[in-house]
């Protein structure tokens, strides 16, 4: 039950459970049908070590939200650590980002199951299925996570916990007997650049970018903040040990997909609906490639879960600070879990998915849902790089490798990522950009107008919303738990 009303219980959330919400953002099964098919395309028959290059950008990405959870912790996540960095604006814009980001990413996962299933069935051999099958599997696929969600968020992770396991192990022993059986076809030659598919350096560069989005979802434990048990420190656990857990697995699955497949044969590979399936079948049979098949569906959901998650408590927490409604910040008593805010984002999901689908149809939506999370993320993303040396140096916590070098090589990759996907602004990219773009552009004329009009008390009391909407440990070594406001944050935010 809350604390208080309108707030988040604290301490509710298990640091297994944490972990749970890293790997199921990550959505290994997911990723493995359709990331890592997008990622062969560029990088062929080198597809596993362009998964050992992206599982180092992605630590590079990871360190900025672990410096971060050092000293904050909050249900806003990447919202609250830019407002403590560089204002009310950034954190408004940080915030923005991420519930873009996660709704786009709920309403592609919606899409995926829509187009998926179908295709698994024929795939199967199980017949041609009803060509408006997508929209009842559409709406399930948001259904299920909206319901768990709404009867709160220690049913969902327990759910998490379960499913992460199931997909861990899943890929673990299906890539273990693909590996074991294929025998003399094992070879080393994956983990040189020789068999990209496109461009040499270039296409590995891309297919790298690609692997390390497929296994940049730890970030979504930090808006566990409020309900993580002892949050500073189960946070930094869970990013660790997520990132570490999905990267290994990641790397293995794309060579035994590689050696599987043949490294020679990645072309056709990166053309086939659901490879992976395929390459199960054949090693470990159709009964297998029924269960895995499932088991990815399944995968789907809890990845969809986690999205929700990560957009009704960052909502919950920009609406404490004013920044949107105040009815979304309504927390059930009795389920402790925003319900208002879930209900914003079934709504928004759906609407997305199903408006996305009649106007581009399954597959464009698919592709257009994901760049605008994809855009969303890396925007969120930049943001939080660019506000960490400020936010260390404020402090006097500062350490160059950690608060400057790590943060500007994972901007700088991100912004290389951007620059390929969306430069040169065509479709389906530039949807991409004009519902970011728009988003920011109306948030800083929202705030700005906001601010002008605003009395001297009334931006103080902005601040002081935003403050209360997590726990700040302060410089280091001072008690945890211990609320501290920062040094030169007294101010109204700019």
């Amino acid at each position: 039950m809350a604390t208080k009303l309108n707030e988040l219980p604290t301490g509710h959330a298990t640091p297994n459970q944490v972990l749970a919400q890293g790997f199921m953002a990550n959505a290994p099964l997911l990723c493995f049908g359709a990331v890592m098919t997008s990622a062969a395309v560029f990088a062929g028959g080198s597809l596993p070590l362009a998964y050992v290059l992206g599982a180092i950008v992605v630590w590079l990405w990871i360190n900025t939200p672990f410096q971060y959870s050092k000293y904050l912790a909050s249900s806003g996540g990447a919202f609250y650590m830019a407002a403590k960095s560089l204002g009310g604006l950034a954190g408004y814009w940080a915030g923005i980002c991420y519930v873009l980001y996660y709704t786009a990413f709920s309403a592609a996962g919606a899409v995926y199951i829509g187009v998926a299933v179908p295709d698994l069935v024929r795939q199967l051999g199980w017949g041609s299925p009803p060509q408006l099958l997508w929209v009842p599997l559409t709406i399930a696929a948001l259904v299920l996570p909206a319901v768990l969600l709404y009867s709160g968020v220690k049913p969902s992770l327990r759910y998490g916990l379960v499913t992460a396991l199931i997909q861990v192990a899943t890929l673990a022993i299906t890539s273990l007997v693909i590996v074991i059986r294929a025998g003399h076809l094992n070879t080393a030659r994956v983990f040189t650049p020789g068999l990209t598919l496109h461009h040499g350096f270039s296409g590995l560069g891309v297919g790298m970018l690609l692997a390390a989005f497929g296994m940049s979802g730890s970030t979504a434990t930090i808006f566990l903040g409020r309900e993580a048990n002892q949050p500073h420190a189960t946070i930094r656990r869970a990013l660790i040990g997520s990132t570490a857990g999905v990267a290994v697995i990641f790397v293995f699955v794309a060579y035994a997909l590689t050696i599987g497949w043949g490294p020679d044969r990645m072309s056709s590979f990166a053309g086939s609906a659901i490879p992976g399936l395929i390459v199960i079948g054949h090693y470990a049979g159709a009964f297998v490639e029924v269960v895995v098949a499932l088991f990815l569906v399944n995968s789907v959901i809890a990845a969809v879960l986690s999205s929700a998650i990560v957009v009704t408590r960052t909502c919950h927490a920009m609406a404490n600070a004013t920044l949107l409604p105040r009815w979304m910040r309504h927390v059930d008593e009795r389920r402790s879990t925003p319900t208002n805010a879930v209900i914003c984002w079934f709504v928004a999901a759906l609407v997305a998915a199903i408006g996305a689908v009649l106007a581009w149809g399954t597959v464009t939506a698919f592709v257009v849902l994901i760049l605008v999370g994809t855009l969303g993320e890396f925007g969120g993303h930049l943001l939080l790089d660019f506000c960490l040396p400020v936010f260390a140096a404020r402090r006097r916590v500062w350490r160059t490798t950690f608060s400057l070098l790590l943060p500007g090589a994972s901007f700088i990759s991100i912004a290389f990522g951007v620059y390929y996907t969306f430069v040169p602004p065509a479709f389906p990219a530039s949807v991409g950009l004009f519902a970011i773009g728009g988003a920011l552009a109306l948030a800083a004329l929202y705030y700005g107008l906001r601010r002008r009009r605003a009395s001297p008390a009334e931006r103080v009391a902005l601040t002081t919303a935003i403050d209360r909407t997590g726990v700040d440990l302060g410089a280091e070594g001072q008690v945890p738990g211990e609320q501290v406001q920062p040094a030169g944050l007294s101010r109204a935010p700019s």
